[in-house]
């Protein structure tokens, strides 16, 4: 019982303090309740659209791990990430010392930029004396 006038006189501490809005409401159910469905509507779908921004972004957020993840397995970054231990292209396997450097060169690269697009320019760097 206390809860029902609890939850009652917060309608009534409701309608004191929109009394206009809920007039304007009860108005649209009474004569015009196709204008009331449809504000209804829209409100609803409004409340559910915002509510789901957050789980669509946390779904999207889990997708795009799930790829980066699959892209690091494969080797699709420079050097792969090795997960035997060895960090980003490491060996982890005891095939160098502590500190060697490996450089890995690809094949062929295609050219960024065709040969008919201007010239190539050749500079040299002169030092000059600061005494003369």
């Amino acid at each position: 019982m206390n809860n029902f006038s609890n939850n009652t006189q917060g309608l009534l501490a409701l309608i004191q303090r929109n009394l206009l809005t809920i007039i304007i409401l009860l108005l649209l159910i009474v004569f015009a309740p196709g204008v009331f469905r449809i504000l209804a509507i829209i409100l609803l779908a409004g409340v559910l659209f915002i509510m789901a921004i957050p789980l669509i972004l946390t779904w999207r957020m889990r997708c795009f791990a799930r790829r980066m993840e699959e892209q690091m397995r494969q080797g699709g970054f420079q050097g792969g990430f090795d997960t035997r231990g060895g960090g980003f292209g490491g060996g982890g396997n005891g095939s160098g010392r502590e500190g060697d450097v490996k450089v890995r060169v690809g094949g062929k690269r295609d050219k960024r930029v065709s040969d008919n697009v201007g010239d190539y320019v050749d500079f040299e760097e002169i030092k000059e004396d600061k005494n003369k």
